[in-house]
């Protein structure tokens, strides 16, 4: 085993040789932007944009990576310590997780996405003047805009989380227990400065995620799995008129079955986050804590319920996500209403028109074969945008038969099941938007058949309560 001393020297020298590897890019960044003060001093504006591009490319990715290497190296050198005094709570071996209290991520996320944005659009800006300065090279040159388009996309990004920082700060989740405890739960009350006349519900989710690494370089590319994932809706929470800060309770059940979090290996971690976000007029509140749920003596204890905590009591409306479930003269109503997620709606809506032009391009100029793929995604990705705006479904059960009602827009079927026909309803996994992973509500049949009836239920547990009601309405045994 390696000593302390010997690790932190081995630390140390890694630290060198990554800052000597940066040293020549750094130098060519310095000589660029010296080049392009001067250019600029004397009146070329071209060469000084040349040579800024050049200083932000090289030199800002060699103070950005080495910074990141010195500090790196600073959190390994203190958490080696942590872990020799405290082998078995890997809880501890993170101050902030030992603290009990989470900062949540906004100031860091807007340092990434400007860093990300100044670099992309200094590099992509100058194909503007490429495209434009040789139009005789004919419609395909356009596909190149697809650049600028992006480096905008990502401008208006950062421009949101700048305005939501600088709205709603830093929110703060303070534990009631450390750590969260498998078998058991995780409770807490997120601090978060919050208009109080302005968000009437915050929705909490807690996610269990398997984050993998593959390939580097070019071809390195990250992918996260969700393993499990629960979500609530909290309509009463306390509000400090003085600090301005709502007092957001946070309680949830965790099972037995879930992998604790684990960050031996790092490109293949499993880590537990809690988001909060609430629907307010302008930008909406939205906060992430990474926080530590482990195995610990008191999993063998395992909770029927959620842990108590002394706050106001949370509860889980049947409105949740805009989806209604309600009693009526003719029975029992789900509905699965149009364009429930607006944001992602319009994100595929504005990419499937830039994919669009994209593709008008290329069918001018480029070989058939190639413009037609291209097409062919086209379709699918405006389709998909079709069906986030207008797809709607409901669901209608009577006690003797199961009315479903499903289609996009104008172009709606009507099926019909009678309940002897009826093996069960079931949820499963839907689409994902960021770290939400939504259900979805089937219908299957004794016959074997499977048909999707409703889509993007927000939790498993509000899936299940709707499967529940459903079920009882028409008299069959619920699934365990």
């Amino acid at each position: 085993m390696n000593t302390p001393s010997r690790s932190r020297s081995t630390d140390t020298m890694a630290v060198g040789c990554v800052l000597l590897f940066l040293a020549p890019f750094a130098l060519v960044g310095v000589g660029a932007f010296v080049f392009a003060v001067a250019s600029l001093v004397n009146g070329n504006l071209a060469e000084a944009g040349f040579g800024a591009v050049f200083a932000l490319g090289f030199g800002g990715t060699a103070f950005g990576v080495g910074f990141t290497a010195v500090r790196s190296a600073k959190g390994a050198g203190r958490i080696n310590r942590l872990r020799e005094a405290h082998p078995e709570e890997p809880w501890l071996w993170n101050p902030e997780w030992a603290s009990g209290q989470i900062r949540s991520g906004g100031k860091t996320l807007v340092v990434v996405l400007w860093f990300v944005a100044v670099l992309w659009n200094a590099i992509s800006g100058p194909g503007i003047f490429a495209v434009f300065a040789n139009p005789d090279e004919g419609p395909a040159i356009f596909a190149f805009l697809i650049f600028p388009v992006v480096g905008l996309a990502i401008v208006a990004v950062a421009i949101h989380q700048t305005v939501s920082y600088l709205r709603y700060g830093v929110s703060i989740f303070e534990m009631a227990h450390v750590p969260g405890v498998i078998g058991r739960g995780l409770g807490g009350i997120i601090y978060a400065r919050l208009p109080f006349s302005e968000a009437k519900e915050v929705n909490l989710t807690l996610s269990c995620v398997n984050r993998v690494v593959t390939g580097s370089g070019k071809n390195r590319s990250t992918r996260e799995t969700v393993l499990w994932q629960d979500s609530l809706v909290v309509s009463e929470f306390v509000w400090d008129g003085e600090r301005s800060e709502a007092s957001i309770p946070v309680v949830f059940r965790i099972p037995s079955d879930v992998p604790p979090c684990n960050e031996d290996d790092q490109r293949d971690l499993v880590l537990w986050r809690l988001t909060a976000k609430a629907d307010v007029p302008g930008v909406d509140y939205s906060a992430s804590f990474s926080v530590p749920v482990f195995k610990t003596s008191e999993s063998e204890e395992a909770l029927e319920e959620a842990p108590p905590i002394e706050v106001m009591e949370t509860e889980r409306p049947w409105n949740s996500g805009k989806i209604t479930v309600r009693d009526t003269v003719r029975g029992l109503e789900v509905d699965f209403p149009w364009a429930r997620h607006k944001g992602a709606a319009i994100f595929m809506t504005l990419f499937g028109v830039g994919w669009t032009g994209t593709v008008a391009a290329l069918w001018v100029t480029a070989p058939l074969l190639f413009a037609l793929v291209f097409a062919f995604f086209d379709l699918f990705i405006l389709w998909f945008a079709t069906g986030l705006w207008f797809r709607r479904s409901t669901v209608l059960a009577d006690g003797m038969t199961v009315t479903v009602k499903k289609g996009i827009a104008l172009f709606e079927k009507t099926f019909r099941f009678d309940k002897d026909d009826i093996e069960i309803f079931d949820a499963k996994r839907g689409m994902r938007l960021g770290d939400e992973l939504f259900y979805d509500l089937q219908l299957k049949l004794k016959n074997g058949k499977t048909m999707t009836v409703g889509s993007s239920i927000r939790s498993e547990e509000d899936a299940r309560r709707i499967i529940q009601a459903l079920q009882e309405m028409l008299g069959l045994e619920a699934k365990v």
